[in-house]
């Protein structure tokens, strides 16, 4: 359920952190400090059938594969596709093919502009300097980002919290 709130709770263009307490769900934009509304009676009403589509960046890498795994075994949730680095001898093969995920066609593209299908979220657990360029994607088109990846540079950090007053991420 948590996933589902984070992925729903994106929105306003800030770069939220989430707060968890016993009654409430909150988050805070590490950018300009605005608490975002917990959205509980927004959440209350929204149909629960709403399919999320997902675009997963590094899908050959540990990470990747898990986030795959686990958005495959979700109701609510979609690959749309997902991405390795270009020039990958994967590029142009199915999920199926490339990690063995059964019934998953969804095709692995060199970049996010290359995907063929439409996507709510993009899922990056890669490296810092792939996750800038995720950044800079989803900033320029305004997409919903769930960022995994650690190991940010203090100025890297500095960028992502200006730039996530742009588009809406986690």
């Amino acid at each position: 359920m948590l996933t589902w709130q984070l992925f729903k709770d994106i929105r306003n263009n800030h770069f939220l952190i989430p707060y968890i307490s016993i009654n409430k769900f909150t988050v805070v934009c590490k950018g300009c400090e605005k608490t975002v509304d917990d959205g509980k009676a927004e959440r209350q009403n929204q149909s629960m059938n709403e399919i999320v589509s997902c675009a997963v960046v590094g899908v050959t890498g540990r990470m990747g594969q898990h986030v795959c795994r686990l958005l495959s075994q979700a109701d609510d949730f979609i690959i749309a596709g997902a991405t390795e680095a270009p020039g990958s001898s994967h590029i142009g093969r199915s999920l199926t093919e490339t990690i063995g995920l059964p019934g998953q066609q969804a095709l692995i593209a060199g970049s996010l502009e290359d995907l063929q299908e439409p996507f709510d979220v993009v899922i990056d657990f890669t490296f810092p300097d792939v996750t800038m360029r995720t950044i800079e994607y989803s900033r320029t088109h305004g997409v919903r980002t769930v960022i995994g990846t650690t190991g940010f540079s203090p100025d890297q950090m500095s960028v992502i919290e200006k730039f996530s007053c742009d588009f809406p991420c986690v």
